[in-house]
C-alpha cells in the first residue's frame, strides 16, 4: 500500500501559491443510485458527508494507522495533509483514501494548486493518461482525476466545500474491477454533500 501515498506527495506539490479562485463549473453530472453506496460519513473540519461506496468497510485501526504514518514520514509533521479514514473492499482489491489538506494558502488560489496538481500527476502517469472532470455536488466544487495504468486505477477527487478544509479521496482498485466499481465511485462522488450542521465524528 506504499505506492498508495502518491496523494500526499501530489498535495505538497499543489499546496503553494496565490491569486484568483478557480471557477465553479456545472452540476453533479454523476447519477446517485443508493443501492450502490453504503455508510455515510461526516469529515470533521470540512463539512463534508461522504457515503462510501457499496462494500468498501472501515480499515483496521492498525492499517489506517500505518497509511498515517507513512504519509507523515512523506510530507514531514508540516506537510499540511492529515489522512483521517481509510475504507477497503477486500473482495475487488480496492479502497478509498480520505485525506484532509489543513494548508490555509490553498484557497488563496485554488486555480494555481488545481493546476500543480494536474502537473504532478502528469509527470507520475503521463499527460495522455490523466482524465480531468469538475462539477459542483451541493456546496462542494469537485475536481477530479482519473489515472488508469496497466493494473490499477485510481480516481483522485479533490472536494472544496464553502467553507472549511479541503478534502482529497482517493479510490483505488484494480484495473479488471474498474467497469463493476466505476458506477459505485461516481454515486459515491454525486452524493457528496456539505452541512453547517454539528456531527459526532466519523458516523452521520
Amino acid at each position: 500500500m506504499g505506492g498508495l501515498l502518491l496523494a500526499g506527495a501530489l498535495v505538497m506539490n499543489g499546496c503553494q501559491g496565490g491569486g484568483k479562485p478557480a471557477a465553479k463549473s456545472n452540476a453533479a453530472p454523476y447519477a446517485v443510485v443508493d443501492s450502490l453506496l453504503g455508510s455515510s460519513y461526516h469529515i470533521p473540519g470540512t463539512g463534508i458527508t461522504l457515503r462510501v461506496p457499496i462494500g468498501f468497510d472501515p480499515a483496521a485501526d492498525s492499517i489506517l494507522l500505518m497509511l498515517q504514518n507513512r504519509l507523515a514520514q512523506g510530507v514531514g509533521p508540516e506537510g499540511g495533509v492529515r489522512m483521517v479514514s481509510c475504507f477497503l473492499d477486500t473482495i475487488h482489491t480496492a479502497g478509498l483514501m480520505v485525506s484532509v489538506i489543513e494548508d490555509p494558502t490553498v484557497r488563496q488560489d485554488t486555480g494555481a494548486f488545481f493546476g500543480r496538481y494536474r502537473q504532478s500527476l502528469y509527470g507520475y502517469f503521463g499527460a495522455d493518461k490523466v482524465r480531468e472532470t469538475e462539477f459542483m455536488s451541493d456546496s462542494v466544487f469537485l475536481k477530479i482525476f482519473s489515472t488508469p495504468e496497466e493494473t490499477m486505477v485510481r480516481v483522485e477527487c479533490l472536494c472544496l466545500p464553502v467553507a472549511g478544509d479541503l478534502l482529497e479521496l482517493t479510490y483505488f482498485m484494480q484495473k479488471e474491477w474498474f467497469a463493476l466499481l466505476e458506477p459505485r465511485i461516481q454515486s459515491s462522488i454525486g452524493d457528496i454533500s456539505y452541512s453547517t450542521r454539528s456531527f459526532r465524528p466519523g458516523v452521520e
